[in-house]
């Protein structure tokens, strides 16, 4: 018998230590996820989470190995410090094929 992986689901987390020179504004990003989020409207196109976005999608594929990773939604959650989320979970448990197998969550340092 041979087993094959067809899926797999995995859940990328920590701290996001940009490199110097590539420091996040995070007021800048809390403003453009924050606007996307009160006018209902897709997420607009922002240089700051553009560059974020680029940085998690090369460290992962570094550290983890050739990993495809491509944005379907976005969207944003912001915390105090020391503050809890509840568990996010974005399964679609009416069409599994299209949720996410991996579901990045990372916080700025």
């Amino acid at each position: 018998m041979k087993k094959k992986v067809l899926s797999e689901q995995s859940i990328i987390y920590g701290d996001v230590s940009m490199p110097k020179g590539f420091e996040i504004d995070k007021d800048k990003l809390i403003t453009d996820t924050l606007e996307s989020s009160l006018t209902d409207k897709e997420f607009p196109f922002s240089r700051t989470w553009d560059m974020l976005n680029t940085y998690i999608k090369e460290h992962v594929g570094v550290e983890y190995g050739p990993l495809k990773l491509y944005n379907k939604k976005t969207w944003s959650d912001t915390y105090n410090p020391d503050t809890l989320s509840k568990p996010l979970i974005n399964i679609d448990y009416s069409n599994l094929g299209d949720s996410p197998d991996i579901q990045p969550c990372m916080a700025l340092k």
